[in-house]
């Protein structure tokens, strides 16, 4: 931090001088312009017209002596790191080019641009500034809605399993992209104006984010379990039952998120008991069932997350 005076220069004006070391960091000289925005509770001064955003340079991956999820997460890598351009260069990169193209197919706004025996180009196209963090964590959220409301009715068409895991890559698609932007918004002063996004709206939904994705991946894991229960009987009824308030804990949790609204929040933190409760009870009297055993462990574990969404109505502001 670096602290200065304001000093008064002419009739009407008034200076501050800047620190040697930002000017030599950002090879400004004599003349050179300055952009100056006005922030919440303050300004900020950059070298770059508030339109313009730094996007991350080409990045060059050697993919020699790299098995296939090593690859994947480097691609994964660039993207979250904003990286604009990614080449994959190596001897077996044809062997590889089927994955290497599911990954970036996984990633909103990746594409393949050039690929040949040696090398496959992938560029993303997305603009940091034509999305809005509200409206991805919505876009998550209505696709966990409908996967939880899909897997009530895996009983009567076991093919929503299958739906239900492409729906959880869509999950994933989203994710990316909103820790995308908030990690741009973080490193990169330009983007946190250009996306509204305060240091601490950040952190909140990297979380929210985590919560979110992990919430996906496990509706995705009990829907198979779902498929494997009795389709009809006594069974059959506890486990809809316990998915329907599995279910009013989840959309309950986000309207808490979404309203900041306390009262919401602490219903669905005192009814974790009641449910958790439920699936013991469920799997005390299926104690030779291992897939009731797994539904309630992963239905439990799943709770967690729930809840924890429900703190932010208190600690965002």
């Amino acid at each position: 931090m670096y602290i200065r005076k304001i000093v008064k220069s002419g009739l009407a004006s008034f200076t501050v001088a800047l620190p040697k070391e930002w000017i030599t960091k950002n090879k400004l000289n004599k003349g050179d312009m300055l952009y100056v925005n006005e922030l919440e509770g303050g300004i900020l001064i950059t070298s770059k017209p508030k339109k313009e955003v730094i996007h991350g340079e080409h990045l060059v991956i050697n993919i020699d002596n790299k098995n296939q999820r090593s690859i994947r997460r480097d691609i994964v890598a660039s993207y979250l790191n904003n990286y604009q351009q990614v080449t994959l260069k190596g001897q077996n990169i044809s062997k590889l080019a089927k994955d290497i193209k599911e990954t970036a197919n996984s990633l909103i706004g990746m594409e393949l641009i050039d690929e040949d025996s040696n090398k496959i180009v992938l560029r993303s196209f997305v603009h940091l500034t034509d999305t809005n963090p509200d409206q991805i964590v919505r876009r998550i959220d209505n696709i966990i809605r409908s996967m939880i409301a899909d897997t009530k009715l895996i009983p009567k068409d076991s093919s929503l399993v299958e739906i239900i895991r492409e729906r959880d890559k869509s999950v994933n698609k989203f994710v990316f992209l909103l820790i995308r932007i908030i990690k741009a918004s973080m490193l990169n002063p330009n983007v946190a104006q250009l996306t509204q996004l305060r240091s601490i709206d950040c952190l909140f939904y990297w979380e929210l984010a985590s919560h979110l994705e992990k919430i996906g991946d496990g509706i995705k894991r009990f829907s198979r379990n779902v498929n494997k229960i009795p389709k009809k009987g006594k069974l059959h009824v506890e486990v809809i039952n316990i998915i329907n308030e599995f279910q009013k804990s989840y959309e309950q949790s986000m309207k808490s998120f979404y309203q900041k609204n306390i009262e919401d929040a602490d219903v669905v933190s005192s009814g974790r008991d009641e449910i958790t409760k439920k699936c013991d009870i469920l799997q005390q009297e299926n104690s030779n069932s291992i897939e009731i055993a797994v539904f309630c462990g992963r239905i439990k574990a799943l709770l967690s997350h729930i809840v924890d969404i429900t703190r932010f109505s208190r600690y965002t502001t």
